[in-house]
């Protein structure tokens, strides 16, 4: 399966790609993904695998990371050379021999940035092996800590409905309000919200159901400079989910507090 990137637009551009792959061993036919190469009739990028993940994955036994090192350096040199994009990906259609080579090429369809996309094909392919597990943390902290806030004061005026599709769901006048609990720059939640947006699984919902999304970021407004970050604000949007400030004890206690005042 490919990854979940934006809802289809109107306004969509068609990229391909190849994945570049590392054989620790090509007698077995075996392959890890190491890199991305996008592009589209005036645009190239790539984006290889990193020093930081090249030291997790080589601690596994049957890789070295001399040689896995040295195999990136190599496709990274290439892509550098200078080639017009014709050439580089007529040498990227043609295939690499010995430790390193390309798959066919792949089109991906839809509205994100060059920037945003790569992010995304790397997270898909290869990121998806190193979770930050730092920033994980934080989200299951904060829906524990969301979780007994709503149990200890406001769970007798926002009675709660059991949805295993989200984080919380509870009864807020006639209607469900229904809480997903993540971080603006990862992608296994934006992919969650996606999961159950009332746009991509209408039958999830009724149409009176009301979706949040609670952010666990700080520092929103410098990070909003940034374009991934507010791409995913403007997806948010789009998928009919609403942005709240989960970043500390207060901002919930102020979420709750506003839902308790629509009650009242």
């Amino acid at each position: 399966m490919g990854a979940k990137y934006n809802i289809p637009t109107l306004s969509q551009f068609d990229r391909k790609y190849h994945l570049v792959r590392f054989y620790p061993k090509k007698s077995s036919y075996e392959f890890i993904n190491i890199g991305i190469v996008l592009y589209d009739e005036t645009n190239l990028t790539y984006k290889l695998m990193s020093k930081e993940h090249i030291s997790k994955i080589s601690a596994h036994p049957f890789l070295d990371n001399k040689i896995l090192t040295n195999a990136i350096t190599n496709i990274e040199a290439l892509l550098n050379k200078g080639l017009s994009q014709i050439e580089l990906v007529r040498h990227l259609n043609n295939r690499y021999k010995n430790s390193v080579d390309t798959s066919f090429v792949v089109s991906h369809l839809g509205d994100e940035s060059f920037e945003d996309l790569i992010d995304l094909l790397y997270s898909e392919y290869i990121g998806y092996k190193f979770p930050e597990k730092s920033h994980n943390d934080i989200i299951v902290e904060t829906k524990a800590i969301t979780f007994e806030i709503y149990k200890k004061t406001y769970r007798k005026f926002l009675p709660i409905i059991e949805d295993d599709n989200f984080d919380l769901s509870y009864q807020r006048n006639n209607k469900k309000t229904n809480l997903i609990i993540g971080s603006l720059d990862r992608q296994d939640s934006i992919d969650k919200v996606i999961r159950v947006s009332p746009i991509i699984n209408p039958l999830y919902t009724k149409s009176n159901d009301i979706f949040d999304f609670g952010y666990v970021n700080k520092n929103l407004d410098s990070e909003n400079e940034n374009t991934k970050v507010g791409n995913r604000l403007a997806m948010l949007e789009n998928a009919k989910f609403n942005p709240k400030d989960f970043s500390d004890k207060d901002k919930i206690n102020e979420f709750f507090e506003k839902e308790i005042g629509e009650v009242s």
